[in-house]
C-alpha cells in the first residue's frame, strides 16, 4: 500500500517549511531530511488529483512566501520595484503577471551574490550549481535544501507513475541511472553507470551488461543521448534486458523516432521536462504523447509572447519556481517555445495544466541574408526522412555559408537518403546555406551529458531585422 496524507496536512507539507530546515533543527541532519522526503511524497501522492482552486490558493502562499525571501536579495528588489525592507502583496496568483519577467542572459550580467539570500547562505548548508551551458550561456545559481528535499520527494512520484505503466508494482522500483551524474542524489538509484562507459570497449560493456543482469532494474533513467547510445550497443552486442519502463530527459524524441526506440525496448517511454536551476517541471502524460502536466506545487507556468504578455496562443515559456528560497527564479524565461492547456482533464487522473513545447528559442539558422529558419522544421523533416536509418544526427552551422548534417548511421542509410534528406533541407532553408552531410561513429556529449541537436560555430556577432542580436562565435 502507497502511504498518502489527508488532504489537509498534505497542504501544510507542501506550503510550509520542511522541519529540518526550521530554526528548531538548526543542528541539520540527514536523518531529518529524510523524514521531510517521505512527509513531502506522501503529500505529493495526496495533491496528484487536487481541483483548480486547491492549487491557486496553494500557489498564492507559495509565490508570498517565494517574494519575501526575493525582497530580501538586492537584484530581485530592484526587478521587482520594491524597497528594502518590503515585499510586494499579492492577492491571488494571478498578481504574478504585474512583475516583469527575466531570461538567463539578464540573470548572468547580476553578481551571484546580488541575486542570492545571503542570511540564508549562512543558515544551512547550500551547493552551488550550474547550468549545463549547452545554449552558450552558463549561469551559477545556489541550490537550497528545500529545492533538494521537494525534488527528491517528487522523483519517487515519478518513478511511481513508470511503474504503473510498466505493468507493476509502484512501491520502491528499482531504477538504474544511466549518464546522469548530476541527479546521483535524487532516488535511491540501485546504480550509477557513467554514459561514456558504453563507448569505452566491448570489455567495459560487458561489465556493463552483467551489472545490468545483477541489479534487476524495472526502470532507466538516462538522457536521450545515451538512450540512443544504448540501443545502438543493445544491437551492436546483440544483448538485451527486458526493462519495464524508461524515463529519459533533456530532447524529445520526434514520433518516428520514438515508436522505433519503444518498438525496440518493449516498454513505455516516459519523457520529463525540467532544467538544471528549475528541478522538475512536468512529466509526459501517459495518454497525451509530447504533453507534460507541470507539477502547481513546485511553481507556476506561464506563456509569453515577445512583449512580455500572457498568450493563450504559442510564446516563450516562463517559469516561477516557489523552492529555491537561496537563489530565487521568478518569471524565468526557459528558452522554450510552447503553449499551455489550463486545468485539463485528463484520463491519466492528474488535474494539473499541460504544456506542449514548441522548440527551444535559440533553435534557428541563421542565414547571410539576415533571414532564421527554426531549427523545429529542420529538425522535423530529418526525423521523418532517416528515422531507421541512423542513431543520432546533429545540425553544425559554420558561419553563414555552411551547415553539416553529422549523422551516426545505422547499415540501412543509403546515399539516396542522404541526397533526399539534403534536398528537403534545402528547401526548407532556400537555398539560402550550403549543405553537407558527414558520416561519424560517435556524437561528442557536453559535460552535462547532453548531445545538441543544433551547434553555431563562428558567426560574426551582428544584427539582424528588427534589430535583434544574432549569435556571437560559439
Amino acid at each position: 500500500m502507497i502511504d498518502t496524507l489527508p488532504r489537509g496536512i498534505a497542504k501544510a507539507v507542501i506550503a510550509e517549511t520542511p522541519l529540518s530546515l526550521r530554526k528548531l533543527f538548526r543542528s541539520y541532519t540527514t536523518r531529518a531530511e529524510e523524514i521531510d522526503v517521505e512527509l513531502s511524497t506522501r503529500a505529493y501522492r495526496t495533491s496528484y488529483t487536487f481541483g483548480a482552486s486547491d492549487f491557486m490558493d496553494l500557489q498564492q502562499e507559495k509565490l508570498g512566501q517565494l517574494l519575501a525571501w526575493a525582497a530580501r536579495t538586492p537584484y530581485w528588489r530592484g526587478h521587482l520595484g520594491v524597497a528594502a525592507g518590503e515585499q510586494p502583496r499579492i492577492g491571488s496568483i494571478s498578481d504574478i503577471e504585474q512583475f516583469p519577467s527575466t531570461s538567463r542572459s539578464t540573470l548572468i550580467e547580476a553578481p551571484l551574490a546580488s541575486r542570492s539570500n545571503e542570511r540564508l547562505l549562512g543558515y544551512y548548508p547550500t551547493i552551488l550549481g550550474h547550468t549545463s551551458g549547452s545554449t552558450g550561456q552558463p549561469l551559477q545559481f545556489y541550490r537550497s535544501p528545500r529545492s533538494g528535499i521537494r525534488t527528491r520527494a517528487l522523483y519517487r512520484i515519478i518513478m511511481e507513475q513508470a511503474a504503473r505503466a510498466g505493468g507493476i508494482t509502484p512501491q520502491s522500483p528499482r531504477v538504474l541511472n544511466l549518464a546522469l551524474f548530476q541527479q546521483r542524489e535524487v532516488y535511491p538509484w540501485v546504480g550509477f553507470v557513467p554514459g561514456l562507459l558504453l563507448e569505452s570497449g566491448r570489455r567495459w560493456r560487458d561489465d556493463f551488461y552483467r551489472f545490468v543482469e545483477a541489479a534487476r532494474p524495472d526502470i532507466l533513467y538516462v538522457n536521450t543521448a545515451f538512450l540512443k547510445r544504448l540501443h545502438y550497443w543493445f544491437e551492436i552486442d546483440r544483448f538485451f534486458y527486458q526493462l519495464r519502463a524508461i524515463v529519459y530527459i533533456v530532447h524529445a524524441l520526434e514520433a518516428r523516432e520514438r515508436e522505433i526506440t519503444q518498438k525496440f525496448f518493449r516498454c513505455p517511454l516516459i519523457s520529463l521536462y525540467g532544467t538544471q536551476e528549475c528541478s522538475v517541471i512536468g512529466v509526459e502524460c501517459p495518454h497525451r504523447r509530447d504533453q507534460f502536466h507541470v507539477f502547481p506545487e513546485l511553481g507556476y507556468a506561464e506563456v509569453l509572447d515577445d512583449a512580455g504578455r500572457p498568450t493563450a496562443g504559442v510564446g516563450n515559456v516562463t517559469y516561477t519556481y516557489f523552492e529555491n528560497d537561496v537563489s530565487p527564479f521568478i518569471r524565468y524565461q526557459l528558452g522554450d517555445r510552447g503553449s499551455i492547456e489550463r486545468s485539463a482533464s485528463c484520463p491519466c487522473g492528474r488535474t494539473s495544466d499541460l504544456i506542449t513545447f514548441d522548440g527551444r528559442v535559440s533553435d534557428f539558422i541563421e542565414l547571410s541574408t539576415g533571414q532564421a529558419v527554426i531549427g523545429k522544421a529542420l529538425f522535423r523533416t530529418l526525423d521523418t526522412l532517416l528515422a531507421g536509418k541512423i542513431w543520432q544526427y546533429q545540425l553544425v552551422q559554420k558561419g553563414f555559408e555552411l551547415l553539416t548534417i553529422r549523422v551516426v548511421p545505422m547499415d540501412t542509410l543509403r546515399s539516396e537518403d542522404e541526397k533526399a534528406a539534403l534536398a528537403a533541407v534545402a528547401d526548407l532553408l532556400e537555398g539560402g546555406i550550403r549543405l553537407t552531410m558527414e558520416r561519424v561513429p560517435y556524437l561528442e556529449p557536453t559535460p552535462g551529458g547532453k548531445v545538441p541537436q543544433l551547434v553555431k560555430c563562428n558567426l560574426a556577432t551582428r544584427t539582424g531585422p528588427g534589430g535583434k542580436l544574432l549569435s556571437s562565435n560559439c
